[in-house]
């Protein structure tokens, strides 16, 4: 395979990269488990925070209760260890875990088949991404991998309940993290040799020459996709509960269409076995704002100051985070909180207690700001929904938020008097929420359509046409009646929310809206806040559902 290199005008080299068509044979097999050894014994920043993240793990009671042990290369069958003695004791605890597309027709445990599992099941009843991700294991002679749906039983809620606020201590603490990236599901497996037209699209395959005699020396086959994996390219990039997974990861490797990629806190840029270097978001995402560690330059909630600038900084970083996330899908929605929990939970402990309760997504900290998400695209009218309105995570679909980072409660135009969240996740703070109410005080706007435009009453009594930029939460959010404007920030431009009144008091978020970029007047809104510009000035207290 080959890259053409040059300027537009010239052509000046053509530059061949190795492309690995066969990523299950015994020399591929050898290269990686050569650098896996390197990692575990010659990295000393892996090997230090590798140790740090056992030792936090065990203390904490985070390891994970089960774990599948793989035997020897050649062995028919794997077993279940259900809470050996050593995840507890001092002894050096080595596993693999597995990041992968379940899709359909995976192989679980289940409460009626756990004793069956913990005598011993036989590699053939297991779906293919299973079965090589156990021959990886073997290879790299660890003895034990956690995978999902074999170490956590499936129709046990209360086994859920207790193993799913482990995920990152799970993922964070293993030796390697086999993340399966270009199966869709766990039927199709990763080892199977890559068909290059599939991989690759369209080839171009031309003759190569020997330039002394003219004898035919090869081929040179020039492609028309990138011979690396880029963000998003894979199907495992689009699925919700895997980023948590590949983020929290000390030694990650990624089994790609195009190629391997194994990355550390040593090798960021990843090594790769073939194709080229492609500097990917997760390579460069800085995992150690996610790994539980609290962040030297934040000093606590009751420190007299903090700097600003590592809070923005931290605090877009988390931003950024949702965003990459809220882009992935999940199969079933109701995970949208639970496979951001743990993530949510590190970052937390990174704030040292500066972010403040976690709100159904949203950090109390900054709630004004939390607030003003935005769909770029609005969900179907009839997308499932789950917890309150204000939160990003009520229905699917890409959200985005202002850089905005409220410095102190003054810059807000809102007043936050209270929350209270139900969940059904026996206590933990960041799992799935099954109402939430916020309690606001500010300035509401009402507003009403006329033909296609939102106006609202102005002080003369007459109505005046909004000119502002909106993003509804759904479709039909024209079709709604009864609509207020509830401004949060204004500064150099006016933004917040857009509420639709369920009864007296109560509102539900359904949008919303700028004045950036927007064309106003004098008389917009976009121009003058909302208790300036409608006949009520003074700030209400109400619900927001």
């Amino acid at each position: 395979m080959s890259e053409i290199g040059g300027n537009r005008d010239e052509l000046t080299c053509i530059r061949p990269k190795h492309v690995n068509q066969v990523p299950g044979s015994p020399e591929t097999l050898d290269l990686i488990r050569g650098w896996a050894q390197t990692c575990w014994t010659e990295h000393q920043p892996c090997v230090y925070e590798r140790r740090r993240r056992l030792s936090k793990a065990k203390l904490s009671n985070t390891m994970p209760k089960r774990l599948l042990s793989v035997g020897q290369t050649g062995m028919s069958h794997v077993t279940l260890q259900d809470d050996p003695p050593f995840l507890h004791s001092t002894t050096d605890t080595r596993y693999a875990a597995l990041s992968y597309c379940w899709g359909d027709g995976n192989f679980c445990t289940m409460i009626e088949n756990i004793n069956e599992i913990r005598q011993g099941i036989s590699l053939d009843l297991l779906p293919n991404t299973i079965r090589d991700a156990i021959r990886l294991t073997r290879v790299l002679l660890l003895p034990y991998i956690w995978i999902d749906a074999l170490c956590i039983i499936q129709d046990d809620q209360l086994d859920k309940r207790y193993e799913l606020p482990k995920m990152a201590s799970i993922y964070g603490a293993a030796d390697v993290v086999f993340s399966a990236s270009r199966a869709h599901s766990c039927r199709e497996g990763f080892l199977y040799p890559r068909n290059l037209s599939e991989t690759f699209q369209t080839l171009y395959i031309f003759p190569l020459y020997d330039r002394p005699n003219g004898d035919a020396a090869g081929k040179v086959i020039v492609s028309e996709r990138a011979l690396a994996d880029r963000d998003g390219d894979e199907p495992i990039d689009k699925r919700g509960w895997t980023l948590q997974e590949q983020v929290q990861a000390l030694s990650l490797l990624k089994c790609g269409s195009r190629q391997w990629r194994w990355t550390c806190y040593v090798e960021k840029d990843g090594l790769i076995d073939g194709g080229d270097l492609y500097f990917n978001i997760t390579t460069r995402f800085d995992s150690t704002n996610f790994d539980g560690r609290p962040s030297p330059a934040i000093f606590g909630p009751n420190a007299p100051s903090q700097d600003p600038v590592t809070l923005r900084d931290l605090w877009d970083h988390w931003r950024r985070y949702v965003t990459m996330y809220s882009a992935r899908e999940l199969s079933v929605r109701n995970d949208a909180l639970p496979a951001l929990g743990t993530m949510a939970e590190n970052f937390a402990t990174r704030m040292r207690g500066m972010a403040g309760r976690y709100w159904a997504g949203l950090w109390e900290y900054d709630l004004p700001g939390e607030l003003l998400w935005f769909k770029p695209k609005a969900s179907s009218k009839n997308a499932a929904r789950v917890g309150p309105s204000w939160s990003w995570a009520h229905s699917a679909g890409p959200v985005h938020f202002p850089y905005i980072f409220f410095l102190s409660k003054s810059d807000s135009k809102v007043e936050i008097l209270g929350c209270t969240v139900e969940s059904n996740a026996s206590g933990w703070s960041y799992g799935s929420v099954t109402r939430a109410v916020l309690t606001l005080k500010g300035h509401l706007q009402p507003l009403f359509w006329k033909g296609e435009y939102l106006c609202y009453m102005g002080r003369g009594g007459g109505s005046d046409t909004i000119t502002l930029l909106t993003f509804w939460d759904f479709e039909n959010g024209r079709e709604l009646l009864d609509l207020f404007l509830l401004e949060i920030f204004q500064e150099k431009e006016a933004q917040g929310i857009i509420l639709h009144r369920l009864e007296n008091g109560v509102f539900e978020r359904v949008g919303y809206y700028t004045s950036s970029g927007c064309p106003v007047d004098n008389s917009s809104l976009g121009k003058a806040s909302v208790s300036q510009a409608g006949m009520e000035t003074a700030p209400h207290e109400f619900i927001l559902v």
